[in-house]
C-alpha cells in the first residue's frame, strides 16, 4: 500500500488500541497514570499524522515508538508473558508495512525490555523445570526469528524498489532522449520536404508534357504524405515530452468549418461520398481557444472517416452547450464506413497502433493520428468517445470547453418575420437511408436555429402547387432538382 495509506491504517489501529486499553485500565483498576498516558499518545499520533510532521521516515519512527510504548504499558500490567509476546509479534508484522528495516531495532529493544521485566521483576516466566526453560527459550527464539525475517524481508523489498526506481529513471531518460531526437530530426526533415513540394508546385505551373506533369504530381503527392507523417511524429514527440502548449486566440468557428469542408473535399477526391455538415446556428460568434489544434483534431477524424468509407456519407456535426465559463463545444464525425470491431475499440487510441494494418498500408499513416487527437483533446481538458459497429460505420465525438468572446450567434437572419422559405430535395435519389436522414435532420436543425418559416416538398409537383398557393421569399433547392424544370425554376428566381 502507499505511504499515506499505511500511515492512516496504523493511526486508526493505534487509536482503537489506545481506547480499548483506557477502558481496560478503568475496569481493571490499573494505575491512574495509564489513561492520561494513552490520551497523550492518541493526541500526539493524530497531530503527527494531520500536520505531516517532517518526512515520512521520521513520522514512521514516531508512530512505531508510540505503538511500542503502549505495548510496553500493556506488558507491564499483564500477568501473562505469553500474552504480551503474542501482541508484540502482531505489532512487529504491522509495523513492517512502513517498509523501514531500522524500525526492527526498536522492536528488538522493547522485546528485551519485556523479557527482562517479566523475567527479573515481575517473575511471570516459569523456570522451575527444564521443560519450562525450553518452552521459554522456544518462545523467545520464535520472537527474534520473526523480527529477523521481518528485517530481511523489508530490506530485500526496499533494495528491489530502489533498483526498480533506478530502472524507471533510466527509462525516463531514454524516453526523453528519444522524444528530443524525434523532435530534432522531424524539424530537419521538414525543410527539404517543403522544398521538394514547393519546387514540384513551380514545375506544375510550367508548360510541360503530360508524362512529366504526372510524374511531378506524384512526387508532390508523395512529398505531402511524407510531410504529414513527419508532422504527426513531431506532434506526437512534443506531446509525449510535454512541450506542446495551447495557444488561445479569438476565432470564428464558421471559418474553421469552411477550411475543414475544403480540405475534406480534396481528401474525398473521386469517392462517391456525401459530405454533410450539421451546425448549431446558436453557437457564439467568437470563441477563445486553440483553433489550430481543434481544426487538427476534427480533420484527423474526418480524414479517417473518408479513408475507411467507400460509399454513403460522412457527417460532421457541431453543437454548443452554455456553461458558466463559456460553452462546451461538441463535435461529432459519423461515417458509413467499414466500422471497427468491439474488441479493437480499446486499442484504437494507442500510439503506433493500426486496427486495419493492411488498409493503412494502402491509404498511408503510421497509427498515431488518433493517439495525437486524444492527447490534444485531453490537453484542452475535454473528453472523447467512440461508437462503432463492424460493417456499419463509426461515430467519433469529442467535447472541449471554450471561452466566449462574442455572445452573438454565429449565424443569424435579419427580419425573420418576413422570411418564408420553401425547399425541395428529392431524398429518394440517395441510396443510403443515412444520407436522407442526416440531410433532413440538418435542415431541421438549421431552420430551428435560424427561427425561420420553412416548408419542405417531397417532389416537384408539390413544390409547384405550394408556390401557387403561397408567397415564398426564398427557395432551397439542389442542382439535380433544379435541372428537372429549369425554365419554371429560373422564372421563380427572376421574380
Amino acid at each position: 500500500m502507499g505511504e499515506k495509506r499505511t500511515e492512516k491504517v496504523i493511526v486508526w489501529i493505534y487509536s482503537v488500541y489506545a481506547l480499548v486499553m483506557s477502558v481496560a485500565a478503568m475496569l481493571l483498576a490499573w494505575p491512574a497514570w495509564i489513561v492520561p498516558l494513552a490520551a497523550v499518545g492518541l493526541v500526539s499520533i493524530w497531530y503527527i499524522y494531520l500536520r505531516e510532521v517532517k518526512d515520512y521516515r521520521f513520522r514512521a519512527f514516531l508512530y512505531a515508538t508510540l505503538c511500542l510504548v503502549n505495548l510496553s504499558v500493556y506488558g507491564l500490567m499483564s500477568s501473562s508473558f505469553v500474552c504480551a509476546l503474542c501482541v508484540l509479534c502482531v505489532l512487529v508484522i504491522l509495523l513492517a508495512f512502513f517498509n523501514i528495516p531500522e524500525i526492527v531495532y526498536l522492536e528488538v529493544f522493547f522485546s528485551l525490555f519485556l523479557i527482562a521485566y517479566h523475567g527479573l521483576v515481575y517473575r511471570t516466566i516459569p523456570m522451575d523445570t527444564t521443560l519450562d526453560f525450553l518452552r521459554f527459550l522456544v518462545q523467545v527464539v520464535s520472537l527474534f526469528i520473526i523480527e529477523l525475517l521481518t528485517y530481511m524481508f523489508i530490506k530485500t523489498h526496499r533494495d528491489t524498489n530502489l533498483k526498480l526506481q533506478e530502472v524507471i529513471q533510466d527509462l525516463k531518460v531514454a524516453e526523453q532522449s528519444k522524444n528530443d531526437f524525434l523532435a530534432n530530426i522531424s524539424h530537419e526533415i521538414r525543410t527539404p520536404i517543403n522544398t521538394v513540394c514547393g519546387m514540384s508546385e513551380m514545375i506544375l505551373r510550367e508548360d510541360i508534357s503530360d508524362t512529366v506533369r504526372e510524374d511531378t504530381f506524384n512526387i508532390q503527392a508523395a512529398g505531402r504524405n511524407l510531410l504529414a507523417t513527419v508532422s504527426d511524429v513531431l506532434d506526437f514527440s512534443e506531446l509525449e515530452a510535454g512541450k506542446m502548449e495551447l495557444v488561445e486566440e479569438p476565432y470564428n468557428l464558421t471559418s474553421t468549418i469552411n477550411d475543414i469542408i475544403n480540405m475534406a473535399i480534396a481528401q474525398k477526391g473521386s469517392k462517391k461520398l456525401e459530405l454533410i455538415v450539421d451546425c448549431d446556428a446558436k453557437i457564439p460568434y467568437t470563441l477563445l481557444g486553440d483553433e489550430q489544434k481543434i481544426r487538427r483534431v476534427i480533420l484527423n477524424f474526418v480524414n479517417n472517416a473518408i479513408k475507411f468509407t467507400e460509399k454513403g456519407c460522412v457527417t460532421i456535426s457541431f453543437a454548443g452547450r452554455k456553461e458558466a465559463y463559456g460553452i462546451n463545444l461538441m463535435v461529432k464525425v459519423k461515417d458509413t464506413g467499414i466500422g471497427i470491431a468491439e474488441e479493437n475499440l480499446e486499442k484504437l487510441f494507442s500510439s503506433f497502433n493500426q486496427v486495419d494494418t493492411k488498409r493503412n498500408r494502402q491509404e498511408g499513416g503510421i497509427g498515431v493520428g488518433l493517439a495525437i487527437a486524444k492527447k490534444l483533446i485531453n490537453k484542452m481538458e475535454g473528453f472523447i468517445s467512440v461508437k462503432s459497429e463492424l460493417g456499419k460505420g463509426s461515430e467519433f465525438q469529442f467535447v472541449i470547453p471554450q471561452k466566449v468572446m462574442d455572445e452573438r450567434p454565429m449565424v443569424a437572419v435579419n427580419d425573420v418575420q418576413n422570411i418564408n422559405i420553401i425547399g425541395y430535395i428529392n431524398s429518394e435519389k440517395y441510396e443510403f437511408t443515412e444520407i436522407r436522414d442526416d440531410y433532413m435532420r440538418n435542415i431541421k436543425h438549421m431552420v430551428e436555429g435560424l427561427e425561420v418559416r420553412y416548408q419542405s416538398c417531397r417532389n416537384l409537383m408539390e413544390f409547384k402547387r405550394r408556390m401557387e398557393k403561397e408567397i415564398y421569399t426564398h427557395a432551397f433547392i439542389t442542382v439535380e432538382e433544379y435541372q428537372e424544370d429549369e425554365e419554371y425554376l429560373t422564372g421563380f428566381l427572376n421574380r
